[in-house]
């Protein structure tokens, strides 16, 4: 519920509240990401909500929040190599969320998963 509640308020410009909610859905179950819909709707609004975050990454690269949702957001549209560049230039940055831990955590998980080592 909070992964749609992120992303529903994203795509109504509630970036605060947005990334909010995704850090507490990480901290709660990273993989509640694969939890979200697949429908074409769905991913359309997950789409144009990464064009947002990565439009205010074109002006601030080291937004953390920014960096955060892109990688969530990655996940959901199923690029944990383009999820795993997002959160980890998000910590460098300085993002010490334990979300973000957790975030990169799972996306390290499933890269393993999906290409070993």
């Amino acid at each position: 519920a909070r992964i749609g509640y992120a992303i529903a308020a994203g795509r109504l410009g509630y970036d605060i509240d947005a990334a909010m909610a995704m850090r507490r859905a990480m901290v709660d179950d990273a993989s509640a990401l694969f939890d979200v819909p697949t429908d074409a709707l769905v991913l359309d609004q997950v789409q144009r909500l990464l064009d947002v975050y990565r439009e205010r990454l074109r002006s601030d690269r080291s937004d953390i929040d920014a960096l955060f949702m892109s990688a969530a957001l990655q996940m959901i549209l199923d690029d944990p190599a383009l999820a795993f560049h997002a959160i980890d230039a998000a910590i460098d940055a300085g993002d010490d969320d334990p979300s973000a831990q957790r975030l990169r955590v799972f996306i390290d998980d499933e890269l393993y998963r999906r290409f070993g080592q």
